[in-house]
């Protein structure tokens, strides 16, 4: 049986980022002239699709690269405010124990994700595709496939916390598999039909090894 090829998502799927953002939202609002928001707000954010976020907040799409590539920077000054997940680095490890074929495909900086993974955690990755285009996940999960030419029958996953996760996996022709723990809530995850969704990393190994 070939092994499977797992990609990561990496904020709110590996790096627990919210609540930094929560804290630098607002002056992120100020600089590009949108919406300020409350602590009720943001929990209500968590329960809208992209397009629905960018239509509250009243961000044109034409913004959203430079209010992105400004929030990578920003995050990068206080990069040790983002920690992993619990269970991360158990995670990471038993699947490459498992000859797993890992790699990350995020809308965030490779230095931002490779500086709060520690260089153990990122030598189990054969690839970052990173900086990419909220919208344009689809393409680089195709490019890391391509990278790493999987065989026809190699399982392919992509781990992600939020709904665009969902729709570049079914675009890509790949396992979605949605975690409960990130951006997205649990109850808007389930309405797009994922193939998996789960509440921690003993069910992404149950998963990942055929047991779910």
């Amino acid at each position: 049986m070939v092994s499977p090829l797992v990609i990561f998502d990496f904020d709110g799927t590996l790096g627990n980022s919210l609540p930094w953002l929560r804290s630098v939202v607002n002056d992120v609002a100020l600089v590009y002239g949108f919406k300020q928001l409350n602590d009720e707000e943001v929990e209500l954010l968590r329960s809208m699709n992209f397009a629905d976020i960018l239509n509250y907040l009243a961000v044109p799409k034409w913004k959203v690269p430079a209010i992105a590539a400004h929030v990578r920077i920003k995050m990068a000054e206080s990069i040790e405010e983002i920690p992993l997940f619990p269970g991360v680095e158990d995670a990471i490890k038993q699947l490459a124990e498992i000859d797993c074929t890992l790699a990350v495909v995020s809308s965030n900086s490779e230095p931002n994700i490779r500086s709060v993974l520690g260089a153990g955690l990122s030598n189990h990755m054969v690839g970052f595709e990173c900086g990419v285009s909220l919208f344009g996940k689809s393409k680089k999960l195709r490019k890391v496939i391509r990278n790493v030419g999987r065989s026809g029958n190699q399982r392919t996953i992509y781990v992600g916390d939020e709904v665009r996760d969902i729709d570049a996996a079914k675009d890509a022709g790949i396992l979605s598999t949605s975690v409960t723990w990130g951006y997205g809530k649990s109850d808007m995850l389930a309405k797009k039909s994922p193939d998996y969704l789960i509440e921690n990393f003993d069910q992404l190994f149950q998963v990942v090894s055929g047991q779910l």
